[in-house]
């Protein structure tokens, strides 16, 4: 009975853990991507930490882009599925004032953080 509780333990750690991924978001010119739209990613159900990884690009007169590192928590989901339920959500966001994000594409594929 002690193996089983032991293999169990390895088994539970495994399965959870912190990944690492870089999201290039297009979004409005106006947005305000450091403080509104920032928080409402971190607001995101598993999201640990949200940083940019490069400098914001201005892409035309209405466009801006940035790349964010983004750090998550996955618990009880398979990868694709977060994968797409995380796009969604980051497509949908929106600031104060209204102003929204364009356009959502993962730059690398997940890693897990030590």
């Amino acid at each position: 009975m002690q193996k089983i509780f032991e293999n169990w333990n390895s088994f539970i750690k495994e399965g959870i853990g912190e990944y690492e991924i870089n999201v290039l978001l297009r979004y409005e010119t106006d947005a305000s991507v450091y403080g509104d739209i920032m928080d409402k990613i971190r607001a995101i159900p598993g999201i640990t930490i949200v940083k940019t990884s490069e400098k914001t690009k201005r892409l035309s007169k209405t466009a801006k882009a940035s790349v964010l590192s983004i750090r998550f928590l996955l618990q009880n989901i398979a990868m694709p599925d977060y994968a797409t339920f995380l796009k969604t959500k980051l497509a949908s966001i929106k600031d104060n004032e209204g102003d929204r994000i364009l356009g959502v594409s993962f730059t690398t594929f997940p890693k897990k953080v030590d």
